[in-house]
């Protein structure tokens, strides 16, 4: 499922959630992002930012587990400090902790963040999950899988990677 699809099914069935998009980011804007990234973005994460150059705080905060989308200066940034992080660590955590060519586009407010694999390997475009306090871990094959999984939880209250959607008002919350 492309970003578009879940965006409309996010408009009818979490309104509030939906209003928290922001406006769609330039072409300037994405390839300055890739520019300090030094990677390509992906097809996936570059139509997500042409659509909506990430959400608002709060009702934002409506991807499983309660992230909230980036946009392109929030990924800049977001990226810059967890490699200035990497760098003090050493070498040894590049790849476990983090590593440069991942690319953030969603943040919890406990500082964690999905990211996308941007490396040359087998797990390219591959959406994991940093856990700033553990190792980063896999969660889905890429961003589509991701919103198909998100849009079935929100259609059937199903719960994604162990967190429940619950509605209330048009704004959602995951349990």
């Amino acid at each position: 499922m492309d970003f578009l699809s879940f965006k409309d099914h996010l408009a009818v069935r979490t309104p509030l959630a939906a209003k928290a998009l922001r406006m769609p980011a330039s072409l300037a804007d994405i390839q300055r992002l890739e520019a300090d990234l030094g990677c390509e973005l992906g097809t996936h994460l570059r139509n997500l930012l042409l659509s909506n150059d990430g959400a608002a705080d709060d009702t934002g905060r409506f991807l499983p587990g309660g992230y909230r989308l980036l946009g392109c200066r929030e990924i800049a940034e977001q990226h810059e400090m967890l490699c200035t992080v990497l760098d003090e660590l050493g070498e040894r955590m590049i790849g476990h902790w983090w590593h440069p060519q991942w690319v953030p586009f969603a943040i919890h407010v406990a500082a964690n963040c999905l990211f996308v694999d941007m490396r040359d390997t087998d797990e390219r475009g591959r959406v994991g999950e940093f856990l700033h306090d553990a190792r980063a871990v896999g969660a889905w094959p890429n961003l589509p899988a991701m919103f198909a999984e998100t849009s079935h939880a929100l259609r059937s209250g199903t719960a994604v990677r162990d967190h429940v959607p619950v509605v209330v008002e048009g704004e959602i919350t995951w349990e």
